[in-house]
């Protein structure tokens, strides 16, 4: 059992989230702050203290003695990531900076009991912990799929996962583990670490489409991440293209998850060739084997990529975004095979949206876990919420 840091003062997290952008003097922390010189000079030898804080050098001078600099110190305290994304799990250990420091994977399959699987999380999450000092643990960050009372820490239903419906997944964590959870949507995690430490820094309107077991897109709309109601804002996954298309497991036909997910690839194909295709294969074959041009794999591919043109394409338009990110397997397709992703979103917008809209493909690695720990990251240095 882990014991939770104390919370600092109001003032000390305003100086904290200054330095989490960089080093800053005495003068600059006053200005961007609004704290009095004693007070911040008071506040910094407290956080010098708890290693937060070290000095960092020298700055430039403006026409008297060189400033002295103040750095945060990103590793002394840290957060514990979990993300679940049947089948399988991870958790991670996340510095204040965004920096993923370690991860294990974990056995999880959505027909598990549930308080096994966060259990072995749990294990997991100790182990990464390994030696560290009381205190330096700050919290719990868990993104997961599916609709989710965020407040409450509960998951209402994971797709398929018919196991996963109102498990309070926030509890069973903080009693095991001792320390404050917090749960997000995964694709809203994935938005919030590209925002975070991603090509997104600086945006204030952009989405994340994730395509993979499910589609989703996370909304950073306005400086903030929104998740609605359930949870799970953007889930475009079940937005109808072809009202007479395949039917799909939510009890509708057509949706774009019934065509672009990674499961729809390997049904898909075997359903259209099956003397062709006696297995079924993996997406990694499906997506390679249409890649050389072969059928039926280039067929499905090249519907999984209208459907998701489709998608995203009136995403932009009910949200205004000019700029989409994609995660999954499409960020790892060559440029010839994803420029009819493109295409085909590009082809369904009007042209003054059309002219300055932009896809671009994530970079992050573990941007699930990443983004996990934001939330946690941000509430221990006092930060505004980035997350609705």
């Amino acid at each position: 059992m882990r014991t939770a840091p104390p919370d600092l003062p109001r003032n000390a997290r305003a100086i904290l989230a200054v330095l989490r952008h960089g080093t800053s003097s005495v003068g600059d922390l006053e200005r961007l702050t609004g704290l009095s010189p004693l007070t911040v000079r008071r506040y910094l030898h407290a956080l010098e203290t708890l290693r937060l804080v070290v000095p960092a050098g020298l700055g430039r001078s403006n026409g008297g003695r060189q400033p002295r600099l103040y750095a945060l110190v990103s590793d002394s305290r840290l957060a514990l990531a979990m993300h679940l994304r049947f089948p399988g799990a991870s958790v991670a250990t996340v510095e204040l900076n965004g920096r993923v420091v370690a991860t294990r994977q974990v056995a999880a399959a959505g027909e598990e009991d549930p308080v096994l699987v966060l259990e072995r999380l749990s294990h997991a999450a100790e182990e990464l912990l390994g030696d560290t000092a009381p205190g330096q643990a700050i919290g719990i960050g868990v993104a997961l799929p599916g609709y989710a009372d965020l407040h409450r820490g509960v998951s209402l239903r994971i797709g398929r996962a018919l196991a996963w419906r109102d498990v309070p997944v926030g509890d069973i964590l903080a009693r095991r583990l001792g320390l404050p959870s917090l749960l997000v949507h995964d694709t809203a995690a994935m938005a919030l670490a590209e925002q975070e430490v991603g090509d997104a820094r600086g945006e204030r309107h952009f989405a994340f489409v994730l395509a993979e077991e499910g589609v989703g897109a996370g909304l950073f709309l306005d400086g903030t991440v929104y998740q609605g109601a359930f949870g799970n804002a953007g889930l475009i996954g079940h937005m109808t293209i072809r009202p007479d298309g395949r039917p799909c497991y939510c009890g509708n036909q057509g949706c774009v998850e019934s065509y672009a997910s990674t499961r729809a690839l390997c049904e898909r194909s075997t359903e259209m060739a099956p003397r062709d295709v006696p297995q079924p294969p993996t997406p990694l074959e499906v997506v390679q084997r249409a890649i050389d041009g072969q059928e039926p794999f280039r067929t499905v591919l090249t519907d999984a990529l209208d459907a998701l043109g489709i998608a995203i394409a009136n995403l932009a338009k009910v949200l205004g975004v000019q700029t989409v990110f994609i995660g999954g397997y499409p960020a790892s397709l060559p440029d010839p095979t994803r420029a009819r992703l493109v295409e085909v979103a590009r082809a369904h917008l009007q042209p003054p949206l059309r002219a300055s809209f932009e896809i671009r493909y994530s970079r992050i690695r573990e941007a699930g876990l990443v983004g996990a720990a934001v939330p946690v990251i941000h509430r221990f240095l006092g930060m505004s919420a980035a997350v609705q």
